[in-house]
């Protein structure tokens, strides 16, 4: 069990692990933990159905993903679109929505895990570091958090409850900057998992 960390959050640990299972079995859904190692005509369901040396195996490319989130977050604040818009398939776009993915992608890894958080509901300030890049300075708080995932891949060590609490910051802190810039990480995580469910199998012919 991993404690929730001392920032000021929103998140329960039931919550938290709501969303970690929730967005692992979407993320399964759409076969994104397929590979030789599983049966891709059964898609996985359960905990019990993924390896879990599959898991580790995969959790540094599943972090590199998270990376990826981020750079398209610095982009969109780069050129201004700090407001969520709707793509006309319905896609949600924006800064903050790049944010909700970095969170979907981390549950998805938390979960594939089998990570589950314990521990009281925290209601305190993030650190300093961060706060000093909130105001007009969004590209410095993703530095910030950036720094977190790579924490998080180096202490990848033996199974992903070794990066659980760098991912955990990681969420905490987009969720930090969302409230900060006016929006609400969880309200922007539920619209874009509703888009993903309307997805197909596998989409866009990416490999991961």
């Amino acid at each position: 069990m991993t404690d929730l960390p001392l920032f000021r959050t929103d998140f329960t640990p039931e919550s938290f692990n709501d969303l970690s299972r929730r967005c692992f079995l979407a993320s399964a859904s759409k076969g994104w933990w397929d590979n030789e190692r599983i049966d891709e005509t059964k898609p996985v369901a359960s905990y019990a159905d993924l390896d879990a040396a599959l898991v580790f195996d995969q959790a540094p490319d599943k972090i590199a993903l998270i990376h990826s989130e981020l750079s398209e977050a610095c982009e969109d604040a780069r050129i201004g679109r700090m407001t969520t818009t709707l793509r006309e398939d319905g896609k949600p776009e924006g800064f903050f929505s790049e944010l909700a993915d970095v969170a979907i992608r981390i549950f998805d890894l938390l979960g594939a895990g089998g990570v589950e958080l314990s521990g009281k509901r925290e209601r305190l300030w993030a650190s300093p570091r961060l706060r000093q890049y909130m105001y007009g300075r969004p590209l410095g708080a993703l530095a910030t958090i950036h720094s977190e995932v790579s924490t998080a891949c180096a202490e990848l060590l033996d199974s992903v409850e070794d990066a659980a609490p760098a991912l955990v910051r990681t969420v905490l802190l987009c969720e930090e900057l969302c409230r900060i810039l006016g929006a609400n990480l969880q309200h922007e995580i539920e619209r874009k998992l509703a888009y993903n469910a309307t997805r197909s199998y596998r989409h866009g012919g990416k490999l991961a």
